[in-house]
């Protein structure tokens, strides 16, 4: 995957072994486009050619590899192992940027990591947590990001990648300070 990309990974891959819970925080190299619509029409009629269903914002839909990532009427995320541009019809294609140099997806694992995402999150993520998958963009105290889960012990999350080394090293210290509490 990094070749496609041409960049190295932004993070250390990262465990915690605690009071009998690890915690894995590890890079996942994705390519990540970003659609811009001018209505929730558009991106409605886009949902449609591509996916097997509509999205409400809020949504995740995951197709094989393809990750696609309603945040607001307006704008969704792809992200994939794949550049996945060409798929598109060609009246999508001009709504879509790719945003894989400048942004990291991290995979965080184990017992209670949503439960800090709850505690530090600028977003209520229990109205999010409904049935199946789920997905927000908020700020985690400094950091804007994209988050979504399926469960409770694992959370996958965009960050721009300047910053994805000290997020988690951030979110460390927030892990340590919990299982000391």
């Amino acid at each position: 995957m990094a070749e496609f990309l041409n960049v190295e990974k932004a993070v250390k891959d990262t465990s915690f072994d605690q009071d009998g819970r690890t915690i894995l925080i590890d890079e996942n190299q994705k390519f990540v486009v970003q659609g811009q619509f001018r209505s929730p029409q558009k991106l409605d009629e886009f949902c449609q050619s591509i996916l097997p269903k509509t999205m409400e914002v809020g949504g995740v839909v995951i197709l094989d590899d393809t990750a696609y990532l309603r945040f607001s009427p307006y704008a969704i995320y792809v992200v994939s192992d794949r550049m996945m541009l060409d798929d598109f019809a060609k009246e999508y294609q001009n709504n879509f940027t790719d945003l894989s140099h400048g942004k990291c997806m991290l995979i965080i694992r184990g017992n209670g990591v949503f439960d800090i995402f709850l505690d530090y999150s600028a977003a209520d993520l229990m109205n999010y947590s409904g049935a199946g998958q789920s997905m927000v963009k908020t700020r985690f105290i400094d950091y804007e990001v994209v988050l979504w889960w399926a469960a409770n012990d694992q959370i996958q999350l965009l960050i721009d990648r300047s910053y994805a080394q000290s997020f988690v090293d951030f979110l460390s210290s927030l892990i340590v300070r919990q299982n000391l509490n």
